[in-house]
């Protein structure tokens, strides 16, 4: 049961640069160029974008004697905090992206061109591409989320297999469909439910590339060339769960965990103040209870947490011919090498501790073409 409403997600990206080419001697030239950008953030005409959420803000409600009575089992097993903040925010006249876009970023770029002789040239490049916002997703739509104006009530989690919806009649009172509240619940918005947003101070990827190159001018017009390239890239990492589970608690307890409680949840305030899907659950998963954050359930937040970087190294070799006697010849060979920064298991993910591994693409590459 889709609400769905005509989305305006809006983004601006500006640039200028400057460069310039210096012929220090006759064999050598300089490239010498600095580029500025600034892209702003996802935003929309009426201000209905979700902006991050504030998990260091206690919820009143929640908070002493009027705090959710957990189950006992919970003590049990679960060791961890049980924090009873967050406050929903969306987007307003003052704060009007998903996230603080800051000022923009600089970029330089250095190149050397050193003639050894007639016939041999050497060059070396620098440059660092920061990744536009808009770069890290094929479509802007992915990314702007419209909590509270767009709604969707699907079929709540089954509990311990068993599911909680019959086709014979698929809301009944513990699974009501829930209205699109728009801006009227403030801070409350999405309380009890699962929800994505975008980090405040969202990390920028960056890409620090450097070749050295050898060309050589052959016989018969063509052209040989060695490239050694490298490309040293940044935060890479999308969405992070920051209400997980630690599987070390599964791992360590096994099924005594996999049992069904009360919901201390359930009609839990009123429906202003907690709307979501949980407060309508008479039972629930204990492991569902076991987040630092109970009251909500995936908390994704788009580039939540910097890490995830990539190390690419290749080796380059091409014969190029251009076109003459009626033909033109291209010849081209890459070995690439590259490793990313990635959670090897659960745990490390819940821990946000990254390994390098090896990149599964593969290292060899052989390109031709001709004319």
């Amino acid at each position: 049961m889709t609400v769905t409403i005509t989305p305006q997600g809006q983004n601006r990206f500006y640039g200028a640069f400057i460069n310039d080419d210096w012929k220090v001697t006759r064999n050598l030239t300089l490239n010498l160029g600095l580029r500025y950008e600034f892209d702003t953030a996802y935003t929309d005409p009426e201000d209905r974008l979700t902006r991050p959420l504030d998990l260091n803000n206690p919820i009143p409600e929640m908070q002493g004697a009027t705090a959710p009575r957990m189950p006992p089992q919970l003590a049990q097993f679960y060791k961890g905090p049980t924090i009873f903040n967050g406050a929903f925010r969306f987007a307003d006249s003052k704060n009007r992206g998903q996230w603080d876009a800051g000022i923009g970023v600089l970029s330089p770029r250095a190149g050397i061109a050193y003639r050894l002789n007639d016939l041999t040239s050497l060059r070396v490049g620098y440059g660092l591409f920061p990744t536009p916002w808009v770069g890290s997703t094929t479509n802007i739509f992915d990314h702007t989320y419209y909590y509270g104006f767009r709604q969707v009530t699907g079929a709540p989690s089954a509990v311990l297999g068993v599911p909680q919806m019959r086709l014979s009649n698929p809301f009944p009172p513990d699974n009501p469909v829930i209205p699109a509240y728009k801006k009227s619940l403030g801070r409350y918005t999405m309380l009890g439910d699962s929800f994505n947003y975008v980090a405040e101070k969202r990390p920028r990827s960056y890409s620090n590339r450097v070749n050295v190159s050898l060309q050589r001018q052959l016989p018969q017009g063509f052209v040989a060339d060695v490239t050694f390239y490298i490309n040293f890239t940044s935060q890479l990492i999308g969405m992070y769960n920051v209400n997980q589970v630690d599987p070390r608690v599964a791992y360590e307890y096994k099924d005594a965990i996999n049992i069904s409680v009360p919901n201390p949840f359930f009609n839990y305030l009123t429906v202003e103040k907690f709307p979501g899907p949980l407060r309508y659950q008479r039972n629930v998963a204990l492991t569902t209870l076991m987040r630092k954050y109970p009251h909500y359930g995936a908390l994704n937040v788009f580039d939540g947490i910097r890490g995830g970087d990539m190390r690419y190294y290749s080796l380059q070799l091409r014969f190029q011919k251009s076109f003459s006697s009626g033909y033109a010849f291209m010849a081209g060979y890459n070995y690439a090498f590259q490793r990313d920064q990635v959670f090897f298991n659960d745990v490390a993910s819940f821990l946000q501790n990254f390994t390098w591994q090896d990149n599964n693409r593969p290292r060899h590459r052989l390109t031709m073409a001709g004319t």
